[in-house]
């Protein structure tokens, strides 16, 4: 607590001289406190005392070049500034400013009023001390920081930025009631952001710019206005990113990461491919080699969107998009997958759903599978007994991807369909052991017709036709259908050199059939039509078939199936067969490299051929 003196009181000498008056350089109530103050300088202003007297002085420490500010709570008191001699260096109402002319102390005073007052009750002497420095040839900005209950700002802090964003200055009101921080700067259009700290009911501050206000606020402002000897307006947009409009699309190739922004880029307008537009976005562009590209936002963590375009950036055609879910990213990261053309230029739009964000576009390039065949895994997991009539579906559970089940027990001329329980699965039939002939190979579901009674049918499941495996349950699945009009006995196929590709089945018996239709493919998925076969109509003896397709795929797996129809168009599939042509030689009719330009056969580096039955064939030529 203050100690209390006991103030003598003099009579004034009648006479003084008003300027002997001014200068207030007598303590009644002495020096307070009893050590000696020394500032902290560019801090702001710092509190000597919160419980001053009128008519008492404090000594401060000061270095010669510094400026020093001197303040007192009460803003009418008249304070002077004196050297230890107690010779008056500068003196008046309010705030006092003085640059020190040595090292040393000063004493300050402060009273009620110029007549040298002097009264009791609890008082704030305050210094601010700024380094020297040069002169501003700029402006003088200042910020005075306030607070109404006089401990601080508590964690409250100022942000002084310049028209670009970058902060300028940064400052805080440590501790008391106000304190300052300056700034030069030029002429321009900055704005002050202050946050709100613990307490932001009691934080205030206004900006002074060569002494005149010119702008105010509290505490949670955001990008309030400083205008620095200009006039400013409302700040133009932030440009978009250069790659807003698909003319100005940014280039990616394959198998990189790319990292980009859809933050201030522009609707395009564009009707849905794949998914909606719901956000602005930014275009990449990239050259089809005939590979399987993946876009994708794995790495993402907002909810984005994929679309893809091929053509001109003036005449687009939707490729197809996706949102969330795709081929590579799980959940709300997008990702889009698609088969490339040579030559084709291919647009990629990335968007949003709901936002605008950073993300890395990795757009990833992978030969395709020209020609799928059968797989043979090693792993057996059981045994059954295929469907009959009473019981015309069988299932085993949790059969893995990579593992094989032994089914037996058919009947002659009944067709089964065959596959598993994850439709996006490839599905192989072995016949007799495990590796043994292939009798069908496809995706599921695939149909098989049994030739005899005692074959044991051994049935592959793997998650594409790259034999892949996977550790997850899937269902076995066999169903047998209905007795059919036509009891099919056998469907064989080979190749016949100089003649083509041989198809030939028996019937024991037709009821009501028209005709066959021959469908090939090299996947076993996707079938065309290449021939029809007129069928006996009504028959119950054996009636033997037979097709050649003259101009079968080379270089590739051939699979045929037939599908037979009655006079009512009812129909029914019948297992396909495979035929080996990936050693029959076709005339090769063009040679290209990745860039889609004609090379000759000597040509290094990667090369496909395109044969006369238009196969492709990729190789690498060192």
């Amino acid at each position: 607590m203050k100690k209390i003196k006991l103030l003598l009181l003099f009579l004034t000498v009648i006479g003084l001289s008003n300027i002997v008056k001014s200068q207030c350089t007598s303590a009644g109530y002495g020096q307070y406190p009893s050590s000696t103050y020394t500032p902290s300088c560019g801090t702001g202003f710092g509190n000597i005392t919160t419980c001053g007297y009128r008519g008492e002085y404090s000594v401060v420490t000061v270095i010669t070049g510094n400026s020093y500010t001197f303040r007192s709570s009460i803003g009418t008191d008249y304070i002077t500034i004196a050297n230890s001699s107690n010779i008056a260096l500068v003196y008046g109402t309010g705030n006092q400013t003085w640059i020190a002319t040595y090292d040393g102390t000063v004493r300050f005073y402060t009273h009620t009023s110029s007549a040298c007052g002097n009264a009791g009750g609890c008082m704030t002497r305050s210094v601010e001390c700024v380094v020297a420095g040069p002169a501003c040839i700029l402006n003088d900005v200042v910020v005075n920081m306030i607070d109404s209950y006089g401990d601080g700002w508590n964690g409250a802090a100022f942000t002084l930025a310049d028209d670009q964003g970058a902060a300028v200055g940064t400052g805080t009101l440590s501790s008391g009631t106000s304190g300052t921080a300056d700034f030069c700067l030029a002429d321009g259009c900055y704005t002050i952001s202050v946050s709100g700290g613990s307490y932001p009911s009691e934080v205030s501050w206004t900006v002074d710019v060569n002494g005149t206000q010119v702008a105010s606020g509290g505490a949670n402002i955001v990008d309030a206005s400083v205008e620095v000897n200009t006039v400013c307006g409302t700040p133009p947009p932030p440009p978009p990113p250069a790659n807003d409009d698909v003319c100005s699309a940014g280039s990616v190739a394959c198998n990189t990461i790319t990292s980009g922004t859809t933050v201030n880029a522009t609707t395009d307008g564009l009707p849905t491919c794949g998914t909606a537009q719901g956000q602005p976005g930014v275009w990449y562009r990239i050259a089809g080699n005939g590979d399987d590209f993946i876009a994708s936002l794995c790495n993402t963590s907002w909810d984005s969107k994929i679309s893809v375009f091929s053509g001109t950036c003036t005449n687009l055609t939707c490729v197809g998009g996706m949102d969330d879910n795709g081929p590579a990213c799980a959940s709300s990261a997008a990702s889009y997958s698609w088969t490339s053309v040579i030559g084709e230029t291919y647009y990629i739009l990335v968007h949003g759903y709901s936002s605008t964000n950073a993300f890395d576009l990795e757009v990833t390039c992978t030969p395709p599978i020209i020609n799928p065949g059968p797989c043979t895994n090693t792993s057996f997991y059981t045994s059954t007994t295929m469907p009959t009539q009473t019981t015309p579906t069988k299932t085993i559970s949790c059969q893995y991807a990579g593992e094989y089940t032994t089914w037996s027990g058919g009947e002659v001329g009944v067709t089964y369909t065959v596959g598993s329980s994850n439709t996006n699965d490839w599905v192989t039939i072995r016949r007799d052991t495990y590796d043994g002939p292939v009798e069908v190979v496809g995706y599921t579901p695939v149909y098989l017709t049994p030739t005899s009674a005692s074959q044991t049918y051994h049935l592959h499941i793997n998650t594409n036709d790259l034999c892949g495996i996977e550790s997850a349950c899937r269902d076995a699945q066999m169903t047998r259908q209905s007795a059919l009009p036509v009891t099919m006995l056998f469907i064989t196929g080979k190749n016949i050199p100089e003649l083509g590709n041989l198809i030939e089945w028996s019937t024991a018996s037709e009821q009501n059939s028209s005709y066959f239709e021959i469908q090939i493919s090299v996947d076993g998925s996707e079938y065309r039509s290449i021939g029809q076969v007129l069928a006996a109509g009504n028959s119950n003896t054996k009636q033997d078939y037979k097709w050649v397709d003259p101009g079968p795929l080379a270089n590739a797996f051939n699979y045929y199936r037939l599908i037979q129809y009655d006079f009512d168009g009812a129909n029914e599939i019948y297992s396909p067969v495979m035929i080996d042509n990936r050693n029959r030689i076709s005339k090769i009719i063009r040679r290209i490299d990745m860039m889609g330009r004609e090379v000759g056969p000597d040509a290094k580096g990667v090369i496909i051929e395109i044969y006369e039955d238009g196969t492709m064939i990729r190789t690498i030529n060192k």
